[in-house]
């Protein structure tokens, strides 16, 4: 479970330095994960939500690695949305909605068979991560 959230945080953090907005860095990634899914057939996932499901209940070690692997990817995500200008509130309630909606879509991804809903959940947080307010100071870009 380690392993796997490291290796996230890793390719996060490659694109967060690739990408000059959170936008553009969580649409790459989405199309890494659509690429990786097709390729396998949709028969691959996510390994830690999979384990989470079925282990967490019953095993503190587990869930902890979980709750683990979830808060790095989210830091990662919520530094590009702070340096996007978005305050710390919001950049922690985004990241979270941009996890929660990845790992929802590789779900449906795998049901269906499809990269779509993970295209659409792309589409969509580019969306909300661009959010203009006129009251919040934004980085180029």
């Amino acid at each position: 479970m380690r392993f796997a959230g490291k290796g996230v945080v890793v390719t996060l953090e490659k694109l967060e330095q690739e990408y000059r907005t959170a936008a553009a860095m969580v649409q790459a990634y989405c199309r890494l994960l659509a690429g990786w899914m097709a390729k396998s057939g949709f028969r691959d996932g996510c390994p830690i939500s999979t384990t989470l499901l079925e282990s967490a209940p019953q095993t503190p070690g587990i869930a902890m690695a979980g709750r683990e692997a979830f808060a790095n990817w989210r830091t990662v995500i919520a530094r590009a949305l702070l340096r996007d200008g978005f305050s710390r509130a919001e950049a922690r309630r985004l990241s979270t909605l941009a996890v929660s909606a990845i790992e929802g879509s590789l779900i449906l991804a795998r049901v269906e068979k499809s990269g779509e809903p993970i295209e659409d959940v792309a589409k969509s947080l580019a969306v909300v991560l661009r959010k203009d307010v006129p009251s919040r100071k934004r980085a180029a870009g």
